[in-house]
């Protein structure tokens, strides 16, 4: 039998003192003893050992070997509550189920299932599937959800009801059911399992962490996720050259999903008359290698699906969009215009499809400076509820180091602008002249040239732009890079 744990943060529950709603987050011990219950042979693994890169404290989670099932922990926290919500990460570590299904989750009162997930094979592709109590006995819902190969993020909400009962299910960010008028008996849930409640023919690990429980949906969250979260450049898009570049970084040991767009008519009019780029065209790569392609966003229906579902739908039918779940590595988006569609301003955008797991770092875009509207702006965000270091910098002379063919194109001599929103930040020009110059240096990621800029500042969570000019009116082809300096991590409200 394969060994179990829960971390500090597995699960966190708002308790009822007094009759008073508390919705502070209460840690556990990495211990089952955090739990009410276990079945199967269920031992805390210690702290240090999380498989596949999760960052919470403690830094261990619930693994389940299918064929040592059933295998599954049960808090009996919950005390006849009407409402809930409840949220978890399971991720399928090799996991074959050659027929049946898997129960993960269940809410019950006493014997009475209220909510239940299981995993369940369509077509060679494993399914999320959504049940609830309704009539006197548990109903499926009759849309099942493929799962991606990375960690899955369930989160459930639930009432009790006479003929008022509701249910709802969101899988990644995304609503997948929802429903209401339920007669559930206005019975309350007072247990929830979290495992492999059943014995699948199944072989392979399943790995759940992050449970967390509240009473109410309106409560805030009590695990914050806190990672540099999304990119965006808009720069001028011309062509061979001086199309618009942008890189990014997944860190971690499981795959991301993320959502990486071209925009050009969905951006606002520009008062002077500046062209929109008119059909973006969108190319990510992994090194030279091409892996994926995309002209206008509704050309592949499941993609343009999952991206409307996450409310991420482009402005514009004309604009690009790809949705995909990618190894941790570098890889790069390239944003160019339609054969004879024309040149015009455009702005390519990485967004993280799935927080809490591997995060985006070292997000950088590479495109032509100009004046006026064609000057490079890049915006990105911190995420969370902690303050992050971040490293920008502004490189022109050095990408011939890495591309001799762009000698006598790039920019000679940038400059960083730090906004947040229109206030500025920090400013600086040559890195070297920055007060905290000797800080940038022990970073180890200190730009090459000393007329290239850098700025090492710490920033509270939310938006931020870094516009990128050309000093002296010398323009060229420049890198804004955005680094983060500490890696993600997850904490308790």
């Amino acid at each position: 039998m394969r060994q179990y744990c829960v971390s500090e943060f597995l699960l966190v529950i708002a308790v009822l003192m007094a009759g008073v709603l508390v919705t502070t987050a209460h840690a556990q011990t990495c211990s089952i003893a955090a739990w009410s219950s276990a079945t199967g042979s269920v031992q805390p693994i210690g702290s240090g050992t999380s498989p596949k890169g999760k960052k919470y404290e403690g830094e261990c989670a619930l693994t389940v070997d299918a064929v040592a099932a059933p295998g599954y922990v049960t808090t009996s926290a919950p005390s006849d509550e009407a409402l809930f919500t409840a949220r978890f990460y399971f991720y399928l570590d090799h996991f074959d189920l050659s027929s049946g299904e898997a129960i993960i989750f269940t809410a019950r009162d006493g014997g009475d299932k209220q909510v239940q997930f299981a995993v369940r094979e369509v077509s060679g592709v494993p399914h999320l599937v959504a049940a609830y109590r309704s009539g006197g006995g548990l109903v499926e819902h009759g849309t099942t959800t493929p799962l991606q190969g990375t960690w899955n993020a369930v989160t459930a909400t639930w009432s009790a009801g006479s003929g008022d009962g509701t249910f709802a299910a969101r899988l990644n960010g995304a609503l997948v059911v929802s429903e209401s008028g339920l007669d559930n008996g206005s019975e309350k849930v007072n247990e929830v399992d979290l495992g492999l409640i059943n014995d699948p023919a199944a072989s392979g690990d399943m790995v759940f962490d992050a449970f967390e429980m509240r009473r109410t949906a309106d409560e805030p969250p009590l695990l914050e996720v806190n990672e540099l979260f999304n990119i965006s450049t808009r720069a001028e898009v011309l062509n061979l050259n001086n199309i618009v570049i942008a890189g990014f970084v997944i860190v971690g040991d499981t795959p991301k999903c993320v959502i990486v767009r071209g925009r050009g008519q969905s951006l606002p009019p520009f008062a002077n008359g500046d062209p929109r780029l008119e059909d973006p065209q969108l190319t990510l790569k992994s090194g030279a290698t091409t892996i994926g392609f995309n002209d206008n966003w509704q050309d592949d229906a499941e993609s343009a699906q999952i991206i409307q579902d996450l409310g991420r739908a482009p402005g514009a039918v004309s604009d690009s969009a790809i949705y995909t779940c990618l190894e941790p590595g570098a890889y790069t988006a390239l944003l160019r215009g339609s054969a004879g569609t024309g040149r015009g301003i455009g702005i390519v955008e990485v967004i993280d499809a799935d927080l809490g797991t591997p995060y985006l770092a070292n997000i950088s875009t590479r495109a032509k400076v100009g004046n006026v509207n064609r000057v490079v702006i890049a915006g990105f965000i911190i995420n969370g509820t902690e303050s992050r270091t971040v490293l920008i910098k502004g490189r022109g002379p050095s990408l011939v180091d890495a591309d001799p063919n762009l000698a006598g194109a790039t920019l000679p001599d940038p400059r960083l602008v730090l906004k947040s929103g229109s206030t500025t930040l920090v400013e600086n020009d040559d890195w070297a002249q920055a007060t905290n110059q000797a800080d940038i240096v022990a970073t180890g990621k200190a730009p090459g040239y000393e007329k290239e800029s850098a700025i090492l500042t710490t920033l509270p969570p939310g938006p931020y732009t870094v516009l990128m000019f050309a000093v002296g009116g010398e323009l060229g082809i420049g890198i804004i890079e955005v680094l983060d300096t500490e890696g993600g991590s997850i904490e308790p409200n």
